[in-house]
C-alpha cells in the first residue's frame, strides 16, 4: 500500500517568499545596520551656510523637463516632451517651440567664440542634431558606435562634444560633424582611469573658463579636467559625506561652469546644489534639501551669475540668486 504525501503548492511557496520580503525589507528600512539605529529624513542643511536663495520660478510648460541651454545674448532653452520651449531671461515665452523626434536628453548652445555660431545643438539618446535659432534641422550628426546614450553637450571653440554613457568616453565632433577622437578612455600611461559609470542617465560634462573640458566621474565621485584632445590634466572633488564632498552613486549628478572659472554642481541621495571654485574648493550651497524635492533635471548659468535649477518634479525652472545680491560676474 502507497504512502500517501500531502500536495505540493507553488502558490503557498510564493506567498511565504512575498511575507519573509516584506518582513526582512521592513526590518532593513528601520534597521539598515541591525545595531538598533532608524534610517532619517536627509536633514536640512543649515541656512547659514547657504549663500543663495530662490528668487522666481519659471513654469515650462513641459510634463517631463528635462534639459536647458542658454543663450547669452537672453534666451533659455528647456527640452523635454519632444520639443524645446523658449524663454527669456524674464521667464517668459520668447519665442515658437522647436518640434523634435525624440526626447532632447540634453542641450548646448554656440555663441559668437565657437567656429559655428548661433547654432542649438540638441541630444537625443543616438544622435547629436544642429538646429539654427529658429529651430530648423540643419544637420544630424551620429557616433561610430550605434549603442550610444548622449547625456550632456559643450560647446568649445573648435569643438562639440558629446557625453556618451554607455560608451562611457566623450565624443569630440568637429564643426562638419565628424568624430575626431573620444576623450576617457581608460590609458594608465597617460594616467587615465577611465570614466566609472553604473547609471546610464547620469554623465555630465561642461567647458570650463580656462578652455579645458570638464568631465563628472560618477563612480569616481570627481570632476576631471582634459585638453580638447583628450590629455588629462587634472581632478577635483572626492567620495564623502561631508557638505564639501560627494557621496553615495553617480555625483555630482550635473556641473555647469560659470565665466569667471567657478562651477556649480548638483547631487542625487543627498539632494543639494552647490558652488565650487575652479580648483574644486566648496565655497557655497546654492540650494540644500530643504529646498529640493528631487535631484535637478538639469543646471545652466545666466550671464549675470543666477543659477538656473531645472525642477522636473514642479516642471520649471527655478532661479536662485546670491543672497549678498552680488550676481554680476564681471
Amino acid at each position: 500500500m502507497s504512502e500517501s504525501r500531502p500536495s505540493f503548492s507553488w502558490a503557498a511557496l510564493l506567498a511565504v517568499g512575498v511575507a519573509v520580503f516584506v518582513a526582512a525589507w521592513a526590518v532593513f528600512r528601520t534597521d539598515p545596520w541591525g545595531e538598533g539605529r532608524t534610517v532619517e529624513p536627509i536633514p536640512p542643511i543649515d541656512e547659514a551656510l547657504i549663500g543663495y536663495a530662490e528668487a522666481e520660478r519659471w513654469p515650462t510648460g513641459l510634463q517631463q523637463p528635462a534639459s536647458l541651454a542658454v543663450d547669452p545674448q537672453g534666451r533659455v532653452f528647456v527640452g523635454g516632451d519632444n520639443r524645446v520651449v523658449v524663454l527669456g531671461f524674464d521667464g517668459k515665452p520668447a519665442g515658437a517651440p522647436i518640434a523634435l523626434d525624440g526626447e532632447p536628453h540634453c542641450l548646448a548652445w554656440a555663441d559668437q567664440r565657437h567656429s559655428e555660431p548661433d547654432r542649438l545643438y540638441v541630444g537625443l539618446r543616438d544622435r547629436v542634431e544642429v538646429r539654427s535659432p529658429e529651430g530648423k534641422l540643419l544637420a544630424a550628426w551620429s557616433p561610430p558606435d550605434a549603442k550610444a546614450h548622449f547625456t550632456s553637450l559643450a560647446v568649445g571653440e573648435e569643438d562639440v562634444f558629446a557625453a556618451d554613457s554607455s560608451n562611457r568616453v566623450v565624443w569630440r565632433f568637429d564643426p562638419n560633424g565628424t568624430v575626431q577622437g573620444a576623450v576617457g578612455r581608460r590609458d594608465p600611461e597617460r594616467k587615465i582611469l577611465g570614466f566609472v559609470i553604473t547609471n546610464l542617465d547620469y554623465f555630465d560634462i561642461a567647458i570650463g573658463a580656462d578652455g579645458l573640458l570638464y568631465v563628472v566621474n560618477p563612480r569616481l565621485l570627481r570632476v576631471e579636467a582634459y585638453t580638447r584632445e583628450g590629455e588629462f590634466r587634472s581632478s577635483w572633488g572626492s567620495g564623502s559625506t561631508d557638505l564639501a564632498g560627494f557621496c553615495g552613486c553617480c555625483n555630482p549628478t550635473d556641473l555647469a561652469a560659470l565665466p569667471d572659472g567657478r562651477f556649480v554642481t548638483a547631487e542625487k541621495g543627498l539632494t543639494r546644489v552647490k558652488l565650487y571654485s575652479g580648483q574644486g574648493r566648496l565655497e557655497t550651497v546654492v540650494a540644500g534639501p530643504q529646498h529640493l524635492g528631487e535631484t535637478p533635471a538639469d543646471l545652466a548659468v545666466l550671464p549675470d551669475g543666477r543659477v538656473l535649477v531645472l525642477d522636473a518634479a514642479l516642471r520649471s525652472v527655478r532661479v536662485f540668486v546670491a543672497r549678498n545680491g552680488r550676481n554680476t560676474l564681471n
